[in-house]
């Protein structure tokens, strides 16, 4: 078997009186690759962006450790690469989650990555293994060992490992395992949740996960029957159905099936919320309405964005600001998603109200195009909606695929197909992101024959 660019792995003596804390080189990453290839190293790439958190975590611990910063140094030519400013690098090796760390050959080919978090101990321990040229089956399976074969957190790294290997069979295995774990309370650091969606995105390509899914999912069920059933056991049968492909009728028949239930115990809020992608897909918006008591519960949000936004004005500095921008994108998402109810329930008043407020406090990219998309979804989308998505395109500096997906359907709704397979071909040529060409692909195909939009 061929193997992959080896550089020397020191044992961590004598070279660690001169070890520092990590300093990144100020170079492209071509200049990288032929600095590596003069000093017959590989090149280490750490993608941040200024937003995400683990990113700075690391940036406070991992980074500031002298061992690490020694074994970057004699192993490698490090650099730091911001995702909001190298879209065409990204698109290029497929990063779509941060920090996302690379270890590059001179040839500019990848050796391995790193997803996520990642510790001193645990950087340099997988650093090595990276590094010394072992096959990378062989080396998934001794970071497991090392990392704890016991520990569901360890085990989902592991999986990572295997899908980008190809072994999706040993994946699922081991998701199967994580699963077992969750359900007998014996790990609090990985959701079922989290396990099911994998198992999902599995259950694409390998029979055998649809199948995996479809038996818990006939196991799970029988449990509604009983008047003791819990929202975490009905959540959890909820993603394994959409995630088995069970069709809209029938999620729809599971919650007709509960709905009485739940509103004699108090819990038909509750309900809706959970069903709210399925009623909003089967377009029961004035059920919603009532159920969330939507004009309150907007009320509520727009309130609560103003006041995350206040605390971060004051609070720019504190290691909380980054997690407070996400809730707070989180909560115009769900303001998103009441605007699309309101319009398609035949509150145009309301809804524009709503949109207005919102883009008032939140005049984002990702806004824009939340907007944009409900009113795609509703079912009466109009021009203005086409001028939001193209507000959110030219503002969206990272030029995501999920943006453009809105605002070629918009596009190809008024006419204008031509112009949305243009901007879908030009995003193609540059993106290695193979997901995303494929949703791209996707919507053409879907706007071409006139088809109301999927939610996936």
């Amino acid at each position: 078997m061929k193997r992959i660019w080896i550089v020397p792995v020191l044992v961590l003596n004598g070279w660690l009186s001169l070890a520092a804390a990590v300093e990144f080189q100020t170079l492209s990453l071509e200049q990288a690759l032929q600095r590596a290839g003069e000093q017959k190293k590989v090149v280490f790439v750490d993608f941040f962006t200024d937003w995400c958190g683990p990113c700075k975590l690391m940036d406070a611990s991992t980074w500031k450790d002298e061992q690490v910063g020694g074994w970057l140094a004699k192993n490698t030519v490090a650099i730091r690469l911001d995702g909001d400013r190298e879209r065409p690098t990204l698109k290029k090796y497929a990063v779509t989650a941060f920090p996302t760390m690379l270890f590059i050959a001179p040839d500019g080919r990848v050796i391995d990555r790193m997803i996520g978090i990642r510790d001193a101990a645990g950087f340099l321990r997988e650093a090595a293994a990276i590094c010394s040229g072992d096959d990378p089956y062989v080396r998934a399976k001794r970071i497991l060992k090392e990392e704890g074969e016991e520990s569901p957190l360890a085990r989902m790294k592991y999986v990572d490992r295997l899908n980008r290997l190809g072994r999706s069979e040993e994946a699922l295995s081991a998701l199967q395992w994580c699963y077992e774990k969750s359900m007998k309370g014996e790990s609090i650091f990985v959701s079922r949740a989290k396990v099911i969606a994998e198992m999902g995105l599995l259950a694409r390509t390998l029979p055998a996960a649809r199948e995996a899914l479809c038996s818990r999912l006939g196991q799970a069920l029988p449990e509604l029957d009983r008047e003791s059933w819990t929202m975490a056991q009905l959540e959890d049968i909820l993603e394994m159905s959409r995630h088995a492909g069970a069709v809209l009728s029938e999620r729809l028949a599971l919650y007709d099936r509960l709905k009485t239930h739940a509103e004699k115990g108090g819990r038909g809020k509750e309900l809706a919320v959970l069903f709210q992608n399925e009623l909003c897909e089967a377009r029961r918006y004035a059920e919603l309405v009532t159920l969330l008591e939507l004009e309150n519960a907007a009320d509520s949000c727009l309130r609560e964005i103003a006041v995350k936004q206040e605390w971060g004005r004051n609070n720019s500095d504190s290691p909380m600001y980054t997690a407070s921008l996400r809730v707070i994108a989180g909560l115009a998402d769900t303001a998103c998603g009441y605007y699309e109810i309101l319009l398609g329930s035949g509150g145009e008043a309301k809804a524009a109200l709503l949109a207005k407020k919102l883009l008032d406090l939140d005049p984002s990219a990702a806004t824009l195009n939340g907007l944009a998309r409900s009113g795609l979804f509703s079912g009466h989308p109009d021009r203005w909606h086409l001028e939001l998505a193209e507000r959110a395109w030219t503002l969206d500096e990272n030029k995501g695929a999920g943006i453009l997906d809105t605002f070629c359907r918009l596009l190809a709704r008024f006419g204008q197909l031509p112009r949305a397979a243009a901007l879908i071909r030009e995003f193609q040529k540059g993106s290695g992101d193979e997901t995303s060409n494929l949703k791209l692909e996707k919507c053409l195909d879907e706007a071409r024959k006139g088809l109301s939009p999927s939610r996936t």
